[in-house]
């Protein structure tokens, strides 16, 4: 599954759902999406896409 575009708001899934996100700098971090602050606030660190951790594990097999 490709990335799906974050543009702000309430987290979209679950805070237990393990998610890959990607922030405004390029960096991909995989962790629970409760670990991760969706609030945007205009800085690097913010998140722009986000995967699901299951849909990525499956891309590899």
């Amino acid at each position: 599954m490709g990335w799906i575009e974050w543009t702000g708001g309430a987290m979209p899934v679950d805070g237990d759902t393990e998610v890959v996100i990607m922030t405004e700098a390029g960096r991909i971090v995989e962790g629970k999406a409760s670990d991760f602050e969706w609030e945007l606030s205009g800085s690097r660190h913010d998140i722009i896409g986000y995967r699901l951790q299951a849909d990525d594990d499956r891309s590899e097999a």
